[in-house]
């Protein structure tokens, strides 16, 4: 039998929301984003800016601006991942260590390094 919403761990429920939102393959998109965002932040000590963002992964704006897209249809009120962040790295343990193969793990899998 399935455990109840609030028996599961937050990253167990972040994923089931995000697929329920936006389906499982632009839930892996954002999930990505959100992990990416947290390595640099996590490096600046930080909120990074776009530029920033860009930089560290050497990736270019159109593929930012596609996997934001991608978080916009799940929270469209927010501009950066920024806030989601926050909220991944306060409740998800584990996912702090947002450099380490642990740190994805945690945030997609829920589990705990």
């Amino acid at each position: 039998m399935p455990k109840e919403a609030k028996e599961q761990s937050p990253s167990t429920q972040l994923i089931a929301f995000l697929v329920h939102k936006v389906g499982l393959r632009d839930s892996i998109k954002v999930a990505t984003l959100l992990w990416q965002w947290g390595v640099v932040a996590n490096q600046l000590g930080r909120e990074p800016t776009r530029i920033e963002y860009l930089a560290y992964w050497k990736e270019d704006q159109s593929t930012y601006y596609r996997y934001l897209g991608h978080l916009k249809r799940v929270w469209p009120n927010e501009v950066t991942p920024q806030v989601k962040w926050e909220w991944c790295r306060d409740n998800i343990p584990g996912v702090s260590k947002a450099e380490s193969d642990e740190g994805i793990l945690s945030l997609l899998l829920g589990r705990t390094p």
